[in-house]
């Protein structure tokens, strides 16, 4: 009877400390899954086009999600029509300095290496504001862009609009999904089953300074270990537009955003990551138990 009783207490204390060990292992990864940057943004099914006046209008069927770089914010819109993708950069600011925007492509997903780029530029000239497109290219571990050599691949534009009462810049690029340029342009064959990084970097021209969104840090930014990733859907999952009218005036309690729709169209990989591995822990923990208990019952009944 003695034997039974320490063996018991041998158990129990297997247990408790099988349990503590699980709340160690769940306490020190599962922070670790939740704070990795993986991201994803639904490309929605165009219908709208874009160039009209009112950006409300041209981008309410768009994913879109917020950006921050350098001092400015504003909103990365993205749709497709299955022949070519739609990026709107809406900026909450007037730009009046001589800068450069860059739309930085990881063409195969593969989390490495950029390999397309779009660049932006204003140039600010006397009671003129002179905007210019380029298309680049990276090589493979080299941190600088380069012009490619052949003629411009995509269209791409930029206005002004006010929105409660506050000047908005926006850019808006329309960018084929292949071209004849294999090695430098995006080559998107099957939309529904592919996915592409994407991030923004800006500079100032005059002065260097320099920001990043999703991509690395200067003068790796080409690095796409941490780019947003695109989700392209197709006319059967287009999002039926919602047309606002004016925005209403921001307040202390509430962003001038809706989190409610972005909440559908952004989502962290890593938020499902983490829920499974709780809930196989605590699967683990659960029939780990059970055994122990039912063991226990069948040393009593003998």
């Amino acid at each position: 009877m003695f034997g039974v009783e320490k063996e018991m207490k041998k158990l129990s204390k297997n247990l408790h400390l099988f349990i503590i060990a699980c709340i160690s292992l769940q306490l020190l990864l599962v922070p670790g899954i939740a704070n990795d940057d993986a991201a994803f943004v639904n490309s929605f099914w165009n219908t709208l086009d874009f160039g009209e006046n009112n950006v409300l209008t041209d981008w309410s069927e768009a994913g879109k999600i917020d950006f921050s770089i350098l001092d400015f914010t504003g909103i990365l819109y993205i749709k497709n029509d299955f022949n070519s993708l739609y990026i709107g950069i809406r900026i909450r600011e007037n730009i009046t300095d001589n800068m450069t925007w860059r739309v930085n492509f990881d063409v195969d997903a593969d989390g490495e290496w950029a390999e397309d780029a779009k660049s932006l530029t204003l140039q600010v000239e006397p009671e003129n504001l002179v905007f210019s497109y380029d298309d680049e290219y990276y090589i493979q571990n080299h941190a600088i862009s380069y012009p490619d050599s052949q003629p411009d691949n995509f269209e791409a534009s930029m206005r002004t609009f006010t929105s409660v009462g506050r000047i908005n810049t926006i850019f808006e690029l329309e960018i084929p999904f292949q071209t004849n340029d294999h090695l430098h342009d995006l080559q998107v064959q099957s939309p529904e089953t592919s996915n592409i990084g994407l991030s923004i970097d800006a500079y100032y021209i005059d002065t260097g300074l320099n920001g990043t969104w999703r991509g690395d840090s200067y003068p790796d930014y080409a690095n796409a270990s941490s780019y947003i990733q695109i989700l392209f859907t197709g006319p059967q999952d287009h999002k039926i537009p919602m047309f606002e009218g004016e925005e209403p005036p921001p307040t202390t309690e509430a962003p001038e955003e809706s989190s409610a729709e972005l909440s559908t169209q952004y989502y962290r990989e890593e938020a499902g990551a983490a829920s499974s591995f709780e809930g196989w822990i605590a699967f683990l923990g659960i029939f780990v138990t059970a055994f122990i208990l039912g063991k226990f019952r069948r040393r009593n009944k003998t």
